[in-house]
């Protein structure tokens, strides 16, 4: 039986092989690479455009940012900013629910006033996160990490911070 296979194998490298059908061949595997090549850099495309903090998403909605305070990679709170109307700002909890109240003191700029103001949040969650500020570490539009992170540096100065720049629509 594996001699039969053997004779086989022997029989159809010695073939001689027309330039047609070599070249039909080279240009098979040439297309399966490329297909391979694509879905390889479709597969790195799509993880760089879900990962990326660099780029000004093209959007139509008119301004919404988004910022999360993370603490070892859990996600304490959302601040949603929405410039499409009124400066709406809202601060909404994303830790994992819990019984255990935790409160969150960050700043948030009110448009209409055009000051910095000192927001506390209320929320349940899974376990106490410690509100040491410097353990926190924020993920969301650029301009935003970098807003939060100064107040982060000197929190009792709130009040003095300027106003984050929102990318102009």
């Amino acid at each position: 039986m594996y001699l039969t296979i053997i004779n086989s194998f022997y029989d159809i490298l010695t073939k001689k092989i027309s330039g047609v059908e070599l070249l039909l061949n080279i240009s098979f595997i040439l297309i399966i690479g490329v297909i391979i090549y694509i879905f390889y850099w479709h597969s790195i495309n799509r993880k760089i455009s879900k990962l990326n903090r660099c780029k000004i998403a093209l959007r139509s909605d008119g301004g919404l940012y988004n910022l999360y305070g993370l603490y070892n990679d859990t996600k304490l709170y959302r601040v949603r900013y929405d410039n499409s109307t009124k400066h709406n700002v809202s601060v909404t909890c994303t830790c994992p629910t819990g019984n255990t109240p935790n409160t969150f003191k960050l700043p948030v700029y009110n448009g209409d006033t055009k000051q910095t103001e000192n927001f506390t949040k209320y929320c349940m969650c899974d376990k106490v996160y410690d509100n040491d500020n410097s353990k926190i570490t924020f993920n969301g539009d650029n301009f935003l990490t970098s807003y939060y992170a100064s107040y982060m540096k000197n929190p009792n100065k709130y009040a003095e911070l300027d106003a984050p720049e929102f990318p102009h629509s």
